[in-house]
């Protein structure tokens, strides 16, 4: 439940709040037995919190989470929305750094939101 909170956070702006519970979200994942994990919504909370700390100033430390997110084996539909939405919002925050430039083209490799 932690990342759905996460999430609804980030939409309705609450980067701060958003933060809190993504960082809680991505501890309960690496609390969970490898064989136990989704790995899928452990890159969403990766994404969320990226996402939260992309909004509150932190460039490098978003990308990461990003790089880690697009690197799960599972990059399902849903995984690759939020990843550009991390995209999205460190062209807004971060414009022209290479932060962004760095998470751009690392998405742009893995065909990330590439039309069918």
């Amino acid at each position: 439940m932690t990342t759905y909170t996460a999430s609804s956070l980030i939409w309705l702006g609450d980067y701060e709040q958003a933060r809190h519970h993504a960082e809680r979200a991505t501890e309960a994942h690496d609390a969970t037995p490898i064989g136990k994990r989704s790995l899928s919504r452990e890159a969403i909370a990766h994404l969320d919190l990226g996402i939260a700390l992309a909004f509150l100033g932190s460039a490098k430390e978003a990308v990461t989470l990003g790089l880690q997110a697009l690197s799960s084996p599972r990059l399902v539909a849903f995984v690759q929305a939020r990843a550009a939405d991390l995209n999205t919002a460190l062209a807004i925050q971060h414009p022209g750094t290479s932060h962004a430039a760095e998470f751009e083209s690392a998405l742009a490799a893995t065909q990330v939101g590439a039309a069918p």
